[in-house]
């Protein structure tokens, strides 16, 4: 997963020439068997650095006739035709590629992602980010750091990065949450969305379900976990348990995601979290260190570290959405956050469910995305025609968990994605929010995301019964237009 922009935030421009490097081999292959990886930018220096990518290809060596570089801009959005495209002269050891770029403002952030194309079609690698060293002449802010304003960092102060620290990429319309203008999430409180207790989960504490109980359905009640926007509504039950995750990062606290988990299944129900660059920062790498979650009772969860029944470990929330720190990504590999997919066709290089996740990393805004990522377990079929029925399967060292029968995302954002603006703050016209549904099966390997799979918000509530984005009542919960989607 991974990302989109926010104007205003910078004006460095580069211009550099597109020139085609060439791999020879011998295998000629589909191009939905080669995969590109953003690898971390580094020898970064005020006005150069060092950008490279990895290729991999799930069917034996790579095709001949590719092309691969990166692309870059100091805008967020990396726009084909508005960023800066490097091409790499030649893959190194493991199909790592490098290329250096320069002209680069100093003290400035840039975004970029490895691409690798054929036949002038591009496929592109996530999106991550550097800043420049800052240069430190006189004259620059206060003696701190270029535009630094009140010499806390470059670009803090009242310009981009400020405003009342809302939530990532919102607040008064300028950047993640920060506030003061000290680091991407920050603000007058602790969390993504804290700030001065007027956006979800923020009030008088810093975690889901803390305030005042002044918003939208929330202090009346168990029908609420919290005000954060990405907030299902609660469904009171035995059966039930909820979680949240929260890291520390830069001395400051952020929210990570929030869990619904079944006792009945031994699997979550859904996972909600927000999607926002300063979370997927190319920082940390995995460690696939996969455990229990120590907020739910352990007994009714996966009882060992292994897999099963043809499934692999998916999940929920991805990895790589949470790459801006150890605690972070740590996290994501609770056992809450993991479910059974199949490993052949569906949670793998071109299956059906990893094809989503690719094109829901595109709708990761400024403003923020929103998302819940849910499983279901009764008999389902899809809009592609793929039903499939409930079962229990041996997984997880236990022989009672429940085989998901459907995986979907539900997400809202703003229809710019860089308008600055708090979802609280936008009219209905200004949202849209959808649902993407796949069954999960084998047969959706290379199906890539189509209007064949989107349904309204509403529609989704009346299959798994819950309710989503309870704290934005204006969301559009019934309507969906393809097209805003991009499909």
């Amino acid at each position: 997963m991974r990302i989109s922009s926010l104007g205003f935030f910078f004006r460095a421009s580069v211009a550099l020439s597109v020139l085609g490097a060439v791999v020879s081999c011998e295998t000629t292959v589909s191009f939905g068997d080669i995969y590109i990886e953003t690898l971390p930018a580094s020898q970064i220096g005020s006005d150069c650095a060092q950008l490279s990518g990895k290729l991999t290809c799930s069917s034996g060596e790579l095709p001949s006739g590719l092309e691969f570089g990166a692309i870059y801009s100091d805008n967020f959005n990396l726009t084909q035709a508005s960023s800066s495209w490097e091409e790499a002269s030649s893959l190194g050891e493991d199909n790592v590629f490098s290329l250096t770029v320069s002209g680069l403002k100093p003290g400035t952030e840039y975004f970029f992602r490895a691409y690798v194309k054929i036949g002038g079609k591009p496929k592109f690698g996530r999106i991550s980010s550097f800043r420049t060293e800052a240069s430190h002449e006189p004259g620059s802010g206060d003696g701190d750091n270029p535009g630094s304003g009140d010499g806390d960092d470059s670009g803090s102060g009242d310009g981009p990065g400020s405003g009342d620290g809302d939530d990532p990429g919102s607040g008064d319309g300028d950047n993640p949450g920060s506030g003061g203008g000290d680091t991407p999430g920050s603000g007058d409180g602790d969390d993504p969305g804290s700030g001065d207790g007027d956006n979800p989960g923020s009030g008088d504490g810093d975690e889901p379900g803390s305030g005042d109980g002044d918003d939208p359905g929330t202090g009346d009640g168990p029908s609420v976990l919290g005000k954060y926007y990405e907030m299902p509504g609660k469904i009171e039950s035995d059966n039930l348990y909820y979680a949240s995750h929260s890291f520390m990062m830069n001395g400051k606290k952020y929210r990570n995601y929030t869990v619904c988990f079944s006792k009945e299944d031994h699997c979550a129900l859904w996972v909600a979290a927000p999607r926002h660059h300063c979370y997927s920062v190319n920082t940390v790498k995995r460690k696939d260190d996969y455990k229990r979650d120590p907020s739910i009772p352990a007994d009714i969860q996966y009882l060992a570290n292994e897999a099963g029944a043809g499934c692999n470990r998916g999940h929920i929330l991805g990895s790589n959405e949470r790459t801006c720190s150890r605690e972070a990504n740590q996290q994501v590999f609770y056992f809450s956050n993991i479910a059974p997919q199949l490993s052949s066709g569906f949670n793998t290089g071109g299956g059906g469910w990893n094809l989503l996740e690719d094109w829901v990393d595109t709708h990761e805004v400024a403003d923020t995305l929103y998302e819940v990522i849910g499983v279901y377990y009764k008999e389902f079929t899809d809009g592609y025609g793929f039903k499939v029925s409930p079962k229990k399967i041996d997984y997880g060292g236990r022989e009672d968990v429940s085989f998901p029968t459907m995986f979907y995302y539900a997400l809202l954002r703003t229809k710019k994605g860089n308008s600055g603006k708090a979802v609280k703050d936008c009219s209905s016209d200004e949202l849209m929010c959808a649902a993407f549904v796949r069954s999960h099966t084998n047969s959706l390997k290379g199906q890539r995301p189509s209007k064949t799979e989107i349904m309204t918000i509403a529609e989704l509530e009346k299959i798994t019964g819950f309710k989503y984005f309870v704290n934005v009542p204006q969301a559009p919960k019934n309507t969906v237009n393809p097209s805003d989607w991009g499909l």
